[in-house]
Order: structure tokens, then C-alpha cells, then sequence
């Protein structure tokens, strides 16, 4: 599994000893690099009142840590883009979510954040089929003003890529490729 957000980082499973001790440990992965966790919704609800606590690692610069946050990651099971929602606090953050498999990313220090704000917790459980219903008619809108700049034929071949890359367990490194292609 690749880190969301860094891509290049593969993430590495955290031991939980208190957890482990009860029950089977739950699955939780950590990048190396960012710092950030991955972990099913179900097991983030369960653990984010409990004391057991995720040991995490220095968060670099905060500037590098605020580009992260702002940038929306891939689902590392390869089931594309996650899904955003923004936690307004003394310093905004996003958590994202996977509509498919229901996995959830914090980016590096959110978990503690999320975990030592009791009055936030209620954003583990958010309504998905809103959120969704909310993007498709952005999604709308948005290739309206797609076509509107570059016209019905390469928004055309831009669904076309779209479609073939999902159906591919590697879309993620397709993505990435365009970006370098972007970015020459």
C-alpha cells in the first residue's frame, strides 16, 4: 500500500500492544515519511475514545504539512480519489475518506488532533451518500466549465483516460505519470 499522499512511501503497519492484548490488532498503517494514518472507518470510531494511543512520528515542516492537507490523496486499496471533509478548528484540517472501502487517511499529528477534541468525533460517522450526492452535482458543474475552456473533444478524451485507469490496479502510478507530463 502506498502512502496517499506521498505516493512514493509505502505504508508500514503500527503494532498496538493494549490492543492486541484484547483482540486481534486492528489493521493500521502508518507512512514512514509523513507521518499519516491509514485505518478502516469502524476502526477509528472504536479506537478514538479509547487510551490507546497511535505512537506517531515528527511532523516535518509545517508548510510541507499544510500542502499535504490541502491535496487530496488516492485510496491506497486503488479504489481512487478520496472523499474530503474539512474540520473547522483554530487551524482547519481535512480527514478523507475512500466511498468504496471506507478507509480513512490522517494526514501526519490529525489523529491526535481528531482524538483530543471529544466534540469533532462525530465526523468518523459522516454521511457518505450526501457527500457524494453533493459531488456529482459539483461534477456537473464543473465539466461544464471544463468544456467551456477546452472544449467538448479533450474533455472527451479526458473521460475516456478516466475510465480506462479505473478499472487498473495501478492508476495511481498512471496519474503520477501525468503529472510529470504536466509538469515538463
Amino acid at each position: 500500500m502506498e502512502c496517499p499522499k506521498c505516493a512514493s512511501y509505502e505504508l508500514v503497519p503500527v503494532y498496538h500492544p493494549r490492543a492486541a492484548a484484547r483482540e486481534p490488532a486492528p489493521d493500521i498503517r502508518m507512512c514512514p515519511h509523513c507521518g499519516g494514518l491509514w485505518m478502516a472507518s469502524t476502526t477509528a470510531i472504536r479506537l478514538i475514545g479509547s487510551d490507546t494511543l497511535l505512537q506517531p512520528i515528527a511532523v516535518d515542516d509545517p508548510e510541507a504539512a499544510r500542502a499535504r492537507d490541502a491535496k487530496t490523496g488516492m485510496c491506497p486499496n486503488h479504489h481512487g480519489l478520496l472523499i474530503r471533509i474539512t474540520i473547522f478548528d483554530d487551524e482547519p484540517y481535512s480527514l478523507e475518506r475512500c466511498a468504496q472501502c471506507g478507509g480513512m487517511w490522517f494526514d501526519g499529528g490529525e489523529w491526535e488532533r481528531l482524538r483530543t477534541n471529544p466534540q469533532d468525533h462525530r465526523v468518523l460517522d459522516w454521511d457518505l451518500s450526501e457527500t457524494l450526492a453533493v459531488a456529482a452535482l459539483k461534477d456537473v458543474v464543473e465539466r461544464d466549465a471544463l468544456v467551456a475552456r477546452y472544449g467538448e473533444a479533450l474533455v472527451g478524451q479526458l473521460e475516456t483516460l478516466a475510465d480506462a485507469l479505473r478499472s487498473s490496479e495501478d492508476s495511481a502510478k498512471a496519474l503520477a505519470y501525468l503529472r510529470l507530463r504536466l509538469a515538463e
